[in-house]
Protein backbone atom coordinates (compact mmCIF):
# COMPACT_ATOMS: atom_id res chain seq x y z
CA UNK A 1 0.00 0.00 0.00
CA UNK A 2 2.99 2.27 1.00
CA UNK A 3 4.56 1.30 -1.48
CA UNK A 4 2.46 1.87 -4.59
CA UNK A 5 1.07 5.31 -3.10
CA UNK A 6 5.41 6.47 -3.17
CA UNK A 7 5.14 4.93 -7.09
CA UNK A 8 2.01 6.95 -7.96
CA UNK A 9 4.06 9.78 -6.31
CA UNK A 10 7.09 9.65 -7.92
CA UNK A 11 5.28 9.08 -11.46
CA UNK A 12 3.31 12.51 -10.66
CA UNK A 13 5.84 14.35 -10.07
CA UNK A 14 8.67 12.50 -12.52
CA UNK A 15 7.20 10.75 -14.77
CA UNK A 16 4.57 13.06 -16.24
CA UNK A 17 4.41 13.46 -19.93
CA UNK A 18 6.62 16.77 -20.84
CA UNK A 19 6.59 18.55 -24.14
CA UNK A 20 9.89 17.44 -26.02
CA UNK A 21 10.64 20.82 -27.03
CA UNK A 22 11.13 23.20 -23.73
CA UNK A 23 13.66 25.25 -24.10
CA UNK A 24 16.10 26.85 -21.10
CA UNK A 25 13.61 29.35 -20.29
CA UNK A 26 11.53 26.70 -18.16
CA UNK A 27 14.37 26.02 -15.83
CA UNK A 28 13.63 29.09 -13.52
CA UNK A 29 10.58 27.80 -12.18
CA UNK A 30 13.12 25.30 -10.63
CA UNK A 31 15.66 27.15 -10.12
CA UNK A 32 13.36 29.32 -7.94
CA UNK A 33 12.01 26.40 -6.05
CA UNK A 34 16.03 25.67 -5.28
CA UNK A 35 16.79 29.03 -4.36
CA UNK A 36 13.74 28.84 -2.05
CA UNK A 37 14.74 25.95 -0.25
CA UNK A 38 18.44 27.28 0.37
CA UNK A 39 16.52 30.47 1.97
CA UNK A 40 14.81 28.01 4.26
CA UNK A 41 17.94 26.11 5.30
CA UNK A 42 20.34 29.58 5.91
CA UNK A 43 17.44 31.34 7.48
CA UNK A 44 16.74 28.71 10.04
CA UNK A 45 20.69 28.70 10.36
CA UNK A 46 20.60 32.49 11.11
CA UNK A 47 17.47 32.48 13.27
CA UNK A 48 20.11 30.39 16.13
CA UNK A 49 22.08 33.83 16.62
CA UNK A 50 19.11 35.95 16.41
CA UNK A 51 17.70 38.17 18.93
CA UNK A 52 14.56 40.52 17.80
CA UNK A 53 14.74 43.70 19.87
CA UNK A 54 15.88 47.31 19.70
CA UNK A 55 19.31 46.72 21.56
CA UNK A 56 20.53 43.91 20.31
CA UNK A 57 19.65 43.22 16.34
CA UNK A 58 22.13 44.77 14.80
CA UNK A 59 25.07 43.38 17.42
CA UNK A 60 23.80 39.69 17.02
CA UNK A 61 23.57 40.26 13.20
CA UNK A 62 27.29 41.86 13.56
CA UNK A 63 28.22 38.75 16.02
CA UNK A 64 26.82 36.45 13.60
CA UNK A 65 29.00 38.36 10.59
CA UNK A 66 32.11 38.61 12.54
CA UNK A 67 32.47 36.05 15.32
CA UNK A 68 30.42 33.18 14.76
CA UNK A 69 32.66 30.67 12.03
CA UNK A 70 31.42 31.01 8.78
CA UNK A 71 28.62 33.04 9.90
CA UNK A 72 29.45 35.62 6.99
CA UNK A 73 28.85 32.99 5.03
CA UNK A 74 25.62 32.30 5.97
CA UNK A 75 24.17 35.49 6.11
CA UNK A 76 25.46 36.01 2.64
CA UNK A 77 23.99 33.17 1.67
CA UNK A 78 20.42 34.58 2.71
CA UNK A 79 20.67 37.74 1.43
CA UNK A 80 22.03 37.15 -1.91
CA UNK A 81 20.16 34.43 -2.55
CA UNK A 82 16.71 36.30 -1.74
CA UNK A 83 18.11 38.56 -4.82
CA UNK A 84 18.54 35.36 -7.07
CA UNK A 85 15.38 33.72 -5.40
CA UNK A 86 13.58 36.82 -6.86
CA UNK A 87 15.17 37.26 -10.46
CA UNK A 88 14.29 33.65 -10.99
CA UNK A 89 10.76 34.28 -9.71
CA UNK A 90 10.55 37.76 -12.41
CA UNK A 91 12.30 35.66 -15.43
CA UNK A 92 9.31 32.90 -14.56
CA UNK A 93 6.54 36.04 -14.73
CA UNK A 94 7.80 37.50 -17.54
CA UNK A 95 8.08 33.56 -19.39
CA UNK A 96 4.58 33.20 -18.74
CA UNK A 97 3.17 35.93 -19.94
CA UNK A 98 5.45 35.81 -23.32
CA UNK A 99 3.37 32.57 -23.72
CA UNK A 100 0.38 33.49 -22.66
CA UNK A 101 0.12 30.61 -19.70
CA UNK A 102 -2.68 32.28 -18.15
CA UNK A 103 -5.01 31.72 -20.11
CA UNK A 104 -7.37 28.56 -19.43
CA UNK A 105 -6.88 25.73 -18.36
CA UNK A 106 -3.42 27.10 -16.87
CA UNK A 107 -5.54 29.81 -14.87
CA UNK A 108 -5.18 27.44 -11.39
CA UNK A 109 -1.53 26.99 -11.74
CA UNK A 110 -1.04 31.44 -12.82
CA UNK A 111 -3.27 32.11 -9.63
CA UNK A 112 -0.62 29.84 -7.23
CA UNK A 113 2.13 31.49 -8.93
CA UNK A 114 0.59 35.25 -8.25
CA UNK A 115 0.07 34.13 -4.79
CA UNK A 116 3.81 32.71 -4.03
CA UNK A 117 4.75 36.65 -5.91
CA UNK A 118 2.79 38.50 -3.03
CA UNK A 119 3.63 36.22 -0.18
CA UNK A 120 7.25 36.59 -1.38
CA UNK A 121 7.15 39.98 -1.50
CA UNK A 122 5.79 40.54 2.19
CA UNK A 123 8.28 37.94 3.65
CA UNK A 124 11.14 39.80 1.89
CA UNK A 125 10.03 43.47 3.23
CA UNK A 126 9.37 41.90 6.70
CA UNK A 127 13.18 40.21 6.09
CA UNK A 128 14.87 43.27 5.04
CA UNK A 129 13.66 44.84 8.40
CA UNK A 130 15.36 42.52 10.91
CA UNK A 131 19.26 43.60 10.49
CA UNK A 132 17.83 46.75 12.18
CA UNK A 133 20.12 49.50 10.13
CA UNK A 134 19.26 52.87 8.96
CA UNK A 135 18.03 51.69 5.45
CA UNK A 136 15.77 48.61 7.74
CA UNK A 137 14.42 50.80 10.08
CA UNK A 138 13.11 53.90 7.95
CA UNK A 139 11.75 51.38 5.10
CA UNK A 140 9.66 49.88 8.01
CA UNK A 141 8.69 53.67 9.29
CA UNK A 142 8.15 54.73 5.75
CA UNK A 143 6.28 51.61 4.29
CA UNK A 144 4.00 51.23 7.10
CA UNK A 145 3.06 54.52 7.40
CA UNK A 146 1.65 54.66 3.91
CA UNK A 147 -1.37 52.43 5.54
CA UNK A 148 -2.50 55.58 7.87
CA UNK A 149 -3.82 57.06 4.82
CA UNK A 150 -7.00 54.62 4.61
CA UNK A 151 -9.86 56.17 5.78
CA UNK A 152 -11.36 55.50 9.18
CA UNK A 153 -8.67 52.60 9.97
CA UNK A 154 -5.73 53.67 8.65
CA UNK A 155 -4.16 54.73 11.99
CA UNK A 156 -5.33 51.66 13.61
CA UNK A 157 -4.02 49.19 11.17
CA UNK A 158 -0.58 51.53 11.78
CA UNK A 159 -0.74 50.49 15.50
CA UNK A 160 -1.32 46.69 15.13
CA UNK A 161 1.49 46.54 12.92
CA UNK A 162 3.93 48.65 14.97
CA UNK A 163 2.56 47.26 18.10
CA UNK A 164 2.77 50.11 19.77
CA UNK A 165 3.01 54.16 18.67
CA UNK A 166 6.38 53.42 16.79
CA UNK A 167 8.38 50.97 15.31
CA UNK A 168 10.00 49.02 17.81
CA UNK A 169 11.22 46.05 19.87
CA UNK A 170 6.86 44.90 19.71
CA UNK A 171 7.35 45.41 16.09
CA UNK A 172 10.58 43.33 15.27
CA UNK A 173 9.11 40.49 17.36
CA UNK A 174 5.95 40.55 14.70
CA UNK A 175 7.91 41.34 11.60
CA UNK A 176 10.05 38.16 12.85
CA UNK A 177 7.33 35.79 13.65
CA UNK A 178 6.06 36.83 9.92
CA UNK A 179 9.38 35.98 7.97
CA UNK A 180 10.14 32.77 9.84
CA UNK A 181 6.27 31.56 9.37
CA UNK A 182 5.63 32.26 5.53
CA UNK A 183 8.49 30.68 3.54
CA UNK A 184 6.89 27.15 5.18
CA UNK A 185 3.84 28.75 3.74
CA UNK A 186 5.27 29.56 0.27
CA UNK A 187 6.69 25.96 0.00
CA UNK A 188 3.34 24.68 0.61
CA UNK A 189 1.67 26.76 -2.17
CA UNK A 190 4.24 26.13 -4.47
CA UNK A 191 3.61 22.17 -4.07
CA UNK A 192 0.14 23.13 -5.25
CA UNK A 193 1.64 25.07 -7.66
CA UNK A 194 3.60 21.35 -8.48
CA UNK A 195 0.01 19.62 -8.54
CA UNK A 196 -1.85 21.98 -10.88
CA UNK A 197 0.80 22.08 -13.12
CA UNK A 198 1.52 18.47 -13.55
CA UNK A 199 -2.23 18.03 -13.95
CA UNK A 200 -2.61 20.45 -16.57
CA UNK A 201 0.59 20.08 -18.31
CA UNK A 202 3.88 22.31 -19.09
CA UNK A 203 2.76 25.11 -21.54
CA UNK A 204 5.13 25.17 -24.77
CA UNK A 205 6.32 27.31 -27.62
CA UNK A 206 4.59 25.12 -30.11
CA UNK A 207 1.40 24.45 -28.46
CA UNK A 208 2.05 20.54 -28.39
CA UNK A 209 -0.74 18.70 -26.57
CA UNK A 210 -1.18 14.80 -27.92
CA UNK A 211 0.65 13.11 -25.34
CA UNK A 212 2.07 11.05 -28.10
CA UNK A 213 3.92 13.78 -28.59
CA UNK A 214 5.75 14.12 -25.14
CA UNK A 215 8.19 12.76 -23.59
CA UNK A 216 8.62 11.48 -19.84
CA UNK A 217 10.08 14.45 -17.46
CA UNK A 218 12.93 12.31 -16.06
CA UNK A 219 15.50 11.67 -16.95
CA UNK A 220 15.21 14.17 -19.82
CA UNK A 221 14.48 17.26 -17.84
CA UNK A 222 16.13 16.24 -14.68
CA UNK A 223 19.65 15.76 -16.16
CA UNK A 224 18.87 19.40 -18.03
CA UNK A 225 17.48 21.10 -14.90
CA UNK A 226 20.78 19.49 -12.91
CA UNK A 227 22.86 21.05 -15.27
CA UNK A 228 20.92 24.71 -15.56
CA UNK A 229 21.44 24.40 -11.41
CA UNK A 230 25.27 23.54 -10.83
CA UNK A 231 25.83 26.00 -13.71
CA UNK A 232 23.75 28.94 -11.68
CA UNK A 233 24.92 28.19 -8.10
CA UNK A 234 28.38 28.12 -9.75
CA UNK A 235 27.40 31.88 -10.41
CA UNK A 236 25.82 32.61 -6.73
CA UNK A 237 28.49 30.98 -4.83
CA UNK A 238 30.90 32.99 -6.86
CA UNK A 239 29.21 36.41 -6.44
CA UNK A 240 28.66 35.36 -2.34
CA UNK A 241 32.62 35.20 -2.23
CA UNK A 242 34.20 37.98 -4.32
CA UNK A 243 30.79 40.86 -4.34
CA UNK A 244 28.89 39.97 -1.61
CA UNK A 245 27.93 43.36 -0.79
CA UNK A 246 27.56 44.61 -4.19
CA UNK A 247 23.39 44.11 -4.27
CA UNK A 248 23.36 45.85 -0.95
CA UNK A 249 22.70 49.35 0.23
CA UNK A 250 25.83 50.50 2.61
CA UNK A 251 23.38 52.93 5.19
CA UNK A 252 22.07 49.26 6.37
CA UNK A 253 25.77 48.95 7.93
CA UNK A 254 24.77 51.86 10.12
CA UNK A 255 22.60 50.94 13.26
CA UNK A 256 19.37 52.45 13.30
CA UNK A 257 19.10 55.82 14.22
CA UNK A 258 15.36 57.49 14.88
CA UNK A 259 16.73 61.15 14.89
CA UNK A 260 18.81 60.69 11.50
CA UNK A 261 16.51 60.24 8.28
CA UNK A 262 18.97 58.69 5.35
CA UNK A 263 19.22 61.28 2.50
CA UNK A 264 17.42 59.02 0.23
CA UNK A 265 15.64 55.85 1.04
CA UNK A 266 16.07 53.05 -1.41
CA UNK A 267 14.29 49.72 -0.90
CA UNK A 268 15.86 46.27 -2.50
CA UNK A 269 16.33 45.95 -6.28
CA UNK A 270 13.21 43.67 -6.52
CA UNK A 271 10.76 46.14 -4.90
CA UNK A 272 11.97 48.87 -7.05
CA UNK A 273 9.13 48.67 -9.84
CA UNK A 274 6.60 48.83 -7.61
CA UNK A 275 8.15 51.93 -5.11
CA UNK A 276 8.20 53.59 -8.35
CA UNK A 277 4.39 52.77 -8.69
CA UNK A 278 3.81 53.48 -5.11
CA UNK A 279 5.48 57.13 -5.35
CA UNK A 280 4.22 58.09 -8.93
CA UNK A 281 0.89 59.26 -7.34
CA UNK A 282 1.21 62.64 -5.25
CA UNK A 283 -1.61 61.50 -2.96
CA UNK A 284 -0.62 58.74 -0.47
CA UNK A 285 -4.39 57.50 -1.13
CA UNK A 286 -3.95 57.54 -4.38
CA UNK A 287 -0.24 55.74 -4.28
CA UNK A 288 -1.28 52.97 -2.05
CA UNK A 289 -4.36 52.29 -4.35
CA UNK A 290 -2.24 51.88 -7.47
CA UNK A 291 0.23 50.13 -5.87
CA UNK A 292 -2.10 47.41 -4.88
CA UNK A 293 -3.74 47.88 -7.88
CA UNK A 294 -0.40 46.88 -10.20
CA UNK A 295 -0.78 43.50 -8.06
CA UNK A 296 -4.67 42.80 -7.94
CA UNK A 297 -4.60 43.09 -11.77
CA UNK A 298 -2.28 40.14 -12.28
CA UNK A 299 -5.11 38.22 -10.65
CA UNK A 300 -8.08 39.58 -12.43
CA UNK A 301 -7.05 40.01 -15.84
CA UNK A 302 -6.64 36.40 -16.53
CA UNK A 303 -9.95 36.11 -15.61
CA UNK A 304 -11.07 38.58 -18.30
CA UNK A 305 -9.15 36.54 -21.01
CA UNK A 306 -10.91 33.46 -19.39
CA UNK A 307 -14.60 35.02 -20.10
CA UNK A 308 -13.86 35.34 -24.07
CA UNK A 309 -13.77 31.39 -24.45
CA UNK A 310 -17.40 31.08 -22.46
CA UNK A 311 -18.91 34.05 -23.82
CA UNK A 312 -20.18 33.59 -27.58
CA UNK A 313 -22.97 35.86 -28.16
CA UNK A 314 -21.35 39.69 -27.81
CA UNK A 315 -19.13 38.71 -30.51
CA UNK A 316 -21.58 39.47 -33.31
CA UNK A 317 -22.13 43.12 -32.07
CA UNK A 318 -19.02 43.78 -30.31
CA UNK A 319 -17.22 44.66 -33.87
CA UNK A 320 -19.48 45.67 -36.74
CA UNK A 321 -17.24 45.95 -40.04
CA UNK A 322 -19.81 47.99 -41.37
CA UNK A 323 -17.98 51.10 -39.86
CA UNK A 324 -15.05 52.15 -41.98
CA UNK A 325 -12.77 52.13 -38.82
CA UNK A 326 -13.47 48.70 -37.58
CA UNK A 327 -12.68 47.76 -41.88
CA UNK A 328 -9.81 49.29 -41.24
CA UNK A 329 -9.02 47.02 -38.06
CA UNK A 330 -9.77 44.23 -39.37
CA UNK A 331 -7.66 44.55 -42.54
CA UNK A 332 -4.97 45.00 -39.98
CA UNK A 333 -5.26 42.71 -36.95
CA UNK A 334 -5.65 39.14 -38.24
CA UNK A 335 -5.40 36.38 -36.21
CA UNK A 336 -1.78 35.36 -37.35
CA UNK A 337 -1.13 39.47 -36.64
CA UNK A 338 -2.85 38.83 -33.15
CA UNK A 339 0.40 36.87 -31.09
CA UNK A 340 2.76 38.97 -33.11
CA UNK A 341 1.32 42.31 -31.71
CA UNK A 342 1.19 40.38 -28.11
CA UNK A 343 4.83 39.81 -28.59
CA UNK A 344 5.67 43.48 -29.00
CA UNK A 345 3.40 44.48 -26.37
CA UNK A 346 5.40 42.05 -23.71
CA UNK A 347 8.69 43.78 -24.82
CA UNK A 348 7.31 46.84 -23.97
CA UNK A 349 5.75 45.69 -20.49
CA UNK A 350 9.33 44.60 -19.89
CA UNK A 351 11.27 47.88 -20.89
CA UNK A 352 8.23 49.49 -19.16
CA UNK A 353 9.36 47.49 -15.62
CA UNK A 354 12.99 48.33 -15.74
CA UNK A 355 12.18 51.76 -16.64
CA UNK A 356 10.13 51.37 -13.45
CA UNK A 357 13.03 49.75 -11.20
CA UNK A 358 15.68 52.65 -12.97
CA UNK A 359 12.61 55.31 -11.75
CA UNK A 360 12.60 53.95 -8.25
CA UNK A 361 16.41 54.80 -7.10
CA UNK A 362 15.93 58.08 -8.13
CA UNK A 363 15.44 60.92 -5.71
CA UNK A 364 12.09 62.15 -5.37
CA UNK A 365 12.24 64.78 -7.45
CA UNK A 366 10.97 66.26 -11.34
CA UNK A 367 11.80 64.81 -13.81
CA UNK A 368 11.87 61.49 -11.89
CA UNK A 369 8.51 61.94 -11.10
CA UNK A 370 6.73 62.41 -14.11
CA UNK A 371 8.53 59.40 -15.76
CA UNK A 372 7.28 57.29 -13.46
CA UNK A 373 4.12 58.48 -13.52
CA UNK A 374 3.86 57.69 -17.39
CA UNK A 375 5.68 54.75 -16.99
CA UNK A 376 3.10 53.48 -14.29
CA UNK A 377 0.13 54.34 -16.89
CA UNK A 378 2.16 52.52 -18.81
CA UNK A 379 2.35 49.66 -16.94
CA UNK A 380 -1.41 49.31 -16.69
CA UNK A 381 -1.75 50.08 -20.52
CA UNK A 382 -0.25 46.77 -21.18
CA UNK A 383 -2.94 44.63 -19.93
CA UNK A 384 -5.63 46.79 -21.42
CA UNK A 385 -4.28 46.78 -24.76
CA UNK A 386 -3.58 42.96 -24.31
CA UNK A 387 -7.14 42.77 -23.32
CA UNK A 388 -8.17 44.24 -26.20
CA UNK A 389 -6.06 42.46 -28.51
CA UNK A 390 -6.71 39.14 -26.97
CA UNK A 391 -10.91 39.73 -27.18
CA UNK A 392 -10.28 40.77 -30.85
CA UNK A 393 -8.20 37.26 -31.65
CA UNK A 394 -11.22 35.38 -29.86
CA UNK A 395 -13.84 37.38 -31.76
CA UNK A 396 -11.79 36.13 -35.37
CA UNK A 397 -11.71 32.99 -34.12
CA UNK A 398 -15.48 32.74 -33.55
CA UNK A 399 -16.17 34.34 -37.31
CA UNK A 400 -14.09 32.07 -38.82
CA UNK A 401 -15.83 29.33 -36.90
CA UNK A 402 -18.84 30.81 -37.77
CA UNK A 403 -17.93 31.08 -41.32
CA UNK A 404 -16.95 27.14 -41.24
CA UNK A 405 -20.41 26.44 -40.02
CA UNK A 406 -21.84 28.64 -42.55
CA UNK A 407 -19.91 26.76 -45.33
CA UNK A 408 -20.73 23.33 -44.21
CA UNK A 409 -24.49 24.85 -44.11
CA UNK A 410 -24.07 26.52 -47.89
CA UNK A 411 -22.79 22.73 -48.84
CA UNK A 412 -25.52 20.32 -46.82
CA UNK A 413 -27.75 22.85 -48.84
CA UNK A 414 -26.40 22.08 -51.52
CA UNK A 415 -26.50 18.49 -51.20
CA UNK A 416 -29.91 18.30 -50.51
CA UNK A 417 -31.34 20.73 -53.07
CA UNK A 418 -29.27 18.20 -55.23
CA UNK A 419 -30.93 14.98 -53.72
CA UNK A 420 -34.37 16.88 -53.87
CA UNK A 421 -34.49 17.33 -57.51
CA UNK A 422 -33.01 13.34 -58.18
CA UNK A 423 -35.95 12.65 -56.04
CA UNK A 424 -38.56 14.72 -58.15
CA UNK A 425 -36.45 13.34 -61.38
CA UNK A 426 -36.77 9.71 -60.72
CA UNK A 427 -41.01 10.34 -59.22
CA UNK A 428 -41.64 12.25 -62.30
CA UNK A 429 -40.26 8.92 -64.58
CA UNK A 430 -42.02 6.56 -62.47
CA UNK A 431 -44.57 8.43 -62.62
CA UNK A 432 -44.36 8.86 -66.55
CA UNK A 433 -43.56 5.16 -66.92
CA UNK A 434 -46.30 3.23 -65.07
CA UNK A 435 -48.93 6.16 -64.65
CA UNK A 436 -49.01 5.43 -69.25
CA UNK A 437 -49.36 1.86 -68.91
CA UNK A 438 -52.37 2.10 -66.60
CA UNK A 439 -53.91 3.75 -69.13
Amino acid sequence: MIRNSFIRLYNFFFNYPTPGNLTNVWNFGILAFAFLIVQIISGLAISMYYVPTEEFSFIFTEYLMRDTYFGWYIRYVHSNGASLFFFCVYLHFFRSLFYFSYIDPKLSVWNTGVIVLVLMIIAAFTGYVLPWGQMSFWAATVITNIFSCIPFFGHDIVTTIWGSYGVSTITLNRFYTFHFILPFVILFIIIVHFIYLHSIGSSNNLEIVNKSDKIPFHPYYTIKDLIVLICVFGLYFSIITYVPNHLAHADNYIPADPLVTPEHIVPEWYFLAFYAILRSIPSKLGGIMMLSLSIIILFVFPHYVRSFYTTKEWAAAKYDLSKPFNIMYYMIITKRTCPVLQKYLFWFFVADFIGLSYIGMQPVEEPYLSIGFLLTMGYFAYFSSSLYIHSFQFWLIYVERQERRYEIYLRAKAVYITCKRLLVRFYNYLKDRFGKGKK
